[in-house]
């Protein structure tokens, strides 16, 4: 009897012996876990635009759920999470603000791309909205401007998607001298020295292996068709297709 009570007594500690690598590896898992759910919350606390996000942890795994402005925040927000020391993978459930249609949403990006600092005469930048997919085109004169229109749209609320069809003119002294002499020529001329007040002058000129365009508003036609002579009457200037819209007021 005794030695059958010993018997019962050494298969439970050996059971619990057993047992126990088990739950301290639970509880390690449960710690660590804990531990990446506190490093995300500071995250998101922190940035302001990922206040409206929750998130479940499991293991190495961040799901996020929400809300986030546009597709440029959304993007920040699964960078920020996976720099999280614990972070393995994230599963996204992350929606977008729905902007109020594609005209005002069109609206904001043009204005978005008039304030870029780097948006000279010398590029012309096309956009296409629908249901909040963002298409920019046209063309820009350094790689850099491709991107950072890109990434500036990415931030406009309401932008789902953005399509980057930019093309960057090649590197050439030959149009640089022709875009040069093409836009002293316009705007030193008296009907035109009104525009250089402004911080974004209306007229652009595209030029690409000596071929312009001349892209942009002017106020009349007469404005338009003067232009379009100045740029002809440029050396170099192999072919010239005037693209300027006349419009009753900028």
């Amino acid at each position: 009897m005794v030695s059958r009570q010993i018997t019962r007594v050494l298969f439970v500690a050996a059971l619990v012996v057993a047992a126990a690598p088990s739950v301290m590896a639970e509880r390690l898992v449960q710690t660590q876990a804990e531990g990446v759910e506190a490093k995300v919350r500071t995250e998101l606390v922190t940035e302001r635009a990922f206040r409206a996000v929750t998130f479940v942890v499991d293991g190495d795994v961040v799901t996020l759920n929400g809300i986030v402005g546009s597709i440029g925040v959304k993007a920040d927000l699964i960078a920020t999470v996976l720099e999280v020391d614990g972070v393995g993978s994230i599963l996204s459930n992350i929606e977008i603000f729905e902007a109020e249609s594609d005209v005002k949403l069109g609206e904001q990006i043009a204005a978005f791309i008039r304030r870029y600092e780097y948006h000279s005469v010398f590029d012309n930048i096309n956009l296409n909205v629908e249901n909040g997919v963002v298409i920019v085109s046209g063309e820009v004169t350094e790689p850099f401007k491709k991107e950072g229109i890109e990434k500036a749209v990415s931030y406009v609320g309401g932008v789902r998607l953005v399509e980057n069809q930019i093309e960057v003119l090649p590197v050439s002294g030959t149009d640089d001298r022709i875009r040069t002499d093409i836009a002293m020529a316009i705007y030193n001329d008296p009907l035109f020295s009104k525009y250089q007040e402004g911080n974004r002058p209306p007229i652009h000129i595209i030029v690409k292996r000596g071929r312009v365009r001349l892209t942009g508003v002017v106020l009349s036609p007469v404005e338009r068709v003067f232009a379009g002579n100045i740029a002809r009457q440029v050396s170099g200037v192999r072919s010239f297709r005037n693209e300027l819209r006349v419009e009753s007021a900028r």
